[in-house]
This record gives C-alpha cells, structure tokens and sequence, in this order.
C-alpha cells in the first residue's frame, strides 16, 4: 500500500547534499544502514535494536535520502501510524509533494482520521479529475464519511482503471454503496466480482452476506457469512503468529545483547516454527554468528547453508 518516498522538507539542496556526503564518509554509518536495509528488505521486519539504531542514524543525518526512507519503511514495518503520521507532517503542507500527500492520506485512513483525509485528497482530486490513484483513495475517504454520493464518483471516474487493476477493497466500497442505495442487483454484481478476484477478502464476503439477507436470501447470506468467519478466524491465527514472532524476537535480542549465545540459538530454533523462509534466514544467521561465538564452527557453517539454501529458493 505505501511506497517508499523521500518527502522535499524546508532543508535546502545543500542541506541533502551534505548529509549524503557525510554518511557517505563515515563507513561505519553507511554500513550500519545497509545492514538494517538488508534486514529490511529480506525478512520484512524491523528489530528494536534496528530501529534504535536507525534513529540515531536519523538524527545524525536527518536530510539523507537513505536514511529517510530507511526510517519510513521502518515505521511502515511496525504499523506505527501514529509516528509515520508526525513523520509526514514535519513537512509543511505548502511543501509536500504529491506522492506525499497520497501518503500523508493514506496514513490517515489507516488510523480511521478519515475526515483528515477526505481534506487533503479532495483537493488533489479536483486539480487531477482522471487520476486513478487519487480517485480511488478520495472514494475511501468520502465513503468512510458518508459521503456516498462523492465516493460514487470517485470511483466511477476510474472504474475501469479500478477493474483492470483488480482494486478489491475499491470494489467493496463501490458494491457497498450500491446496496446502501438501494441497487441490490449491482451490488451483488461488483462484491461478487471483488470476492472472485480476492477470495481471501472478508470485507467482500461480509458485505454479500448483508446483501443477501436484506434481500430475504438466507442460504446464501448464510454461506458469504461462514466463509466471512472462517478468513476472520485464519487471519486471527496469523496475527497470533505474528505476535508470538514479536515476542520471540525481543527476547533473541535481549539474549544477543547480553551475548548468551546458548539462549540465542535455542531461541532461534523455536521461533522456526512460527516463521515465514524470509525470517528464517535472518534467524540462521543468529544461530551462525552464536555457534561462531561459542567456538563451534561446523554448526555455524551448517546453519549459513541452512540460510543459503533458502536464498536459494526464493531467486528460483
């Protein structure tokens, strides 16, 4: 949903020169912040111990490019909306770019200050009538305002763009204002269509099954309504997932502080379990700098082919 953008602050050129200059020079810093990119990039999460160290290198280098972006996809990593809002908003308005203020909106929807959004992509919208992206983010906005009337529009200026796109949660909010319309037919049409696309989408599922039954259809209302629970149920388990990672991760990084490495590898190999192959990877390689630590150099060249292998596998 978000891209990684370097927003125009009231730091002059210079300003931005000189920081990528200085980190540039500093070899210690610029590999700091490879390293946390790398991490980034390859498990998709951001340790505390990163991040620590990524705002230091912010507040070393606050005009840097790199290191901005670095700092925006972390908070982006720890959904911490509320810091990526005040990130965005250190610009002033006036000196935002586009791709900033699409951003600033879409931070915004994500904490539920939809009014604040409405406010800054309704003007963008009238200044770019065709554009897709802004049309569909100002449908969200008004829809979650209840302004239908304007959402409608805003979507239906793009629809096509929407449709080819495979926009399901635009779609969702498209159907949803057809039923709260009272165009049941059309709305059945345009969920059913988003939920083909994403059958993962409990938002479409949930919205069909409330169709159905305002139309006095139980079986089918009851059928959208299940599998509505069962995606509500499986992405629940995965957030609990997701947690246990969390969890676990803040006490490998305290047992990696403290250097019990011992603690380090059994960590690691309980955290197998509830981990995807790109955090994997980063885990093998804690268990390898630990067994290096230890003395055990043969465990720790086993678990670098453990990471390998699976580097492998996601270039194939």
């Amino acid at each position: 949903m978000f891209a990684l953008i370097f927003l125009l602050t009231s730091c002059s050129e210079d300003k931005v020169k000189t920081d990528a200059e200085r980190l540039a020079q500093n070899r210690q810093d610029t590999a700091e912040l490879k390293r946390i990119q790398s991490v980034i990039i390859s498990s998709k999460i951001i340790l505390v111990s990163d991040y620590e160290s990524l705002k230091n290198l912010r507040a070393k280098y606050p005009a840097s490019v790199d290191v901005r972006q670095t700092f925006q996809a972390a908070l982006i990593l720890r959904n911490d909306w509320e810091a990526l809002e005040k990130f965005l908003t250190e610009i002033p308005q006036e000196q935002r770019t586009k791709t900033g203020q699409i951003e600033l909106t879409k931070v915004y929807i994500k904490q539920g200050k939809t009014a604040e959004a409405a406010n800054v992509i309704e003007p963008m919208t009238v200044a770019a009538p065709n554009d897709a992206e802004l049309n569909a983010l100002a449908g969200q906005a008004f829809f979650f305002t209840g302004q239908y009337d304007k959402a409608a529009s805003c979507l239906d200026r793009v629809w096509n763009d929407l449709i080819s796109k495979k926009s399901v949660d635009e779609m969702t909010v498209r159907g949803l204002i057809y039923f709260y319309q009272g165009n049941n037919q059309r709305a059945v049409e345009v969920l059913e269509q988003a939920l083909k696309i994403d059958p993962q989408s409990v938002p479409a599922a949930n919205a069909l099954s409330r169709v159905y039954s305002a139309q006095g259809d139980r079986e089918k209302a009851e059928t959208y309504r299940t599998q509505a629970e069962q995606l509500t149920k499986a992405k629940h388990e995965e957030e609990k997932r997701q947690s246990a990672l969390v969890k676990y991760g803040y006490e490998l990084e305290d047992a990696w502080k403290a250097k019990s490495y011992d603690a380090v590898i059994r960590i690691a190999q309980e955290m197998m379990a509830f981990a995807d192959n790109n955090t994997k990877i980063v885990l093998y390689q804690y268990q390898a700098q630990a067994y290096q630590a230890l003395g055990k150099t043969a465990e720790a060249q086993s678990a670098l082919n453990e990471a390998a292998k699976l580097q492998t596998n996601k270039t194939q």
